[in-house]
């Protein structure tokens, strides 16, 4: 699916075979082609279905004083709810995906394909507007139907309690505690695919009663070569 500036829009189709690897790549090369064959003087800017685009206006004005390029955009990833989002880095920029469509060549036959562009196009950053990623709050969604469920139906709630709850939930708010995975019954754990062991034993460190097992093992057995002893981060002694 795509639009120009003035508004228009187009869907075009591909089916999608979910048992090819290379699928994304294809998809995108689809729409590239049809870009290509009759919008090549044009920009285009590709999106994903969960991404939102904070001001088209900005995207315009930096389209009609740049010369053709291959930008990778700001990006900002929402995580959990509203009020939280990524924070691996400073400032995160989503590669090549705003460019002049003749300055694009293909995208590689991969799960997450970026656009390579024409050997010699000019390529550069931007923050002239921000994408938003949606991905990591479907629940949210939810939220928001509860909300306007309980507003038609709840004989108990005031409307002010309820914009309490859904803001508080929105924007991650909510009071809530940590807790502790190991009081987490496993078949909840097995459900998300969650190992416990990788927790037992993360930044565990040597204690003072390891040494002294090691060396009342080393009296007790007398060995002559290194030996390994405990489980995890054991002492090793000769």
């Amino acid at each position: 699916f795509g639009w120009d500036l003035s508004g228009k829009n187009k869907i075009i189709h591909n089916k999608y075979n979910q048992e090819d690897k290379g699928m994304n790549g294809k998809q995108r090369n689809f729409y590239l082609k049809y870009l290509k064959e009759n919008y090549p003087n044009d920009w285009a800017l590709c999106l994903d279905a969960d991404e939102i685009v904070e001001d088209l206006g900005k995207v315009k004005e930096l389209i009609n004083r740049s010369p053709e390029a291959v930008y990778s955009v700001s990006m900002r990833h929402f995580i959990g709810d509203l009020g939280h989002e990524d924070n691996t880095t400073d400032k995160h920029f989503v590669p090549n995906r705003l460019f002049k469509i003749s300055c694009a060549d293909k995208y590689p036959e991969i799960e997450h394909p970026v656009l390579q562009p024409i050997i010699g196009t000019q390529m550069s950053y931007t923050d002239c507007t921000t994408i938003w990623h949606l991905a990591y709050i479907p629940n949210l969604w939810e939220i928001v139907k509860r909300y306007e469920n309980h507003l038609k139906k709840s004989n108990m709630h005031t409307p002010e309690y309820l914009d309490d709850w859904k803001d508080a939930h929105l924007l991650g708010n909510y009071p809530k505690k940590e807790v502790n995975i190991f009081e987490i019954p496993d078949i909840i754990l097995k459900k998300f695919k969650i190992n416990k062991d990788r927790y037992y034993f993360k930044n565990r460190q040597l204690e003072l009663k390891h040494i002294l097992d090691a060396y009342h093992w080393k009296i007790f057995f007398n060995p002559t070569f290194t030996a390994e002893l405990g489980c995890g981060l054991g002492p090793r002694i000769a």
